[in-house]
């Protein structure tokens, strides 16, 4: 598996762990910080192993995308259910 697949695959179960976090939190200031300090942490490590052109491209179209779609469909099934 590429190393650009694995990053995607990686960004996809945090925005599933971060969306069931989110379930917890009373504010919704404080989740968008949790959100997005998550992201912001794991994003420089992923941007040392991935070498592709663009790299902030790349970086906002493959793993931010991803990563804030998964955790906010996350984030409503589950406010709705719990």
């Amino acid at each position: 598996m590429k190393k650009e697949q694995s990053a995607t695959i990686l960004y996809t179960i945090l925005g599933c762990v971060v969306g069931y976090i989110s379930t917890f939190v009373d504010n919704f200031i404080s989740i968008l910080v949790l959100v997005l300090a998550i992201y912001f942490i794991t994003v420089l490590p992923v941007s040392k192993k991935v070498t592709v052109d663009k790299l902030m491209k790349w970086l906002f179209s493959n793993t931010f995308i991803t990563y804030f779609l998964v955790w906010l469909i996350v984030y409503i099934l589950l406010s709705n259910v719990i």
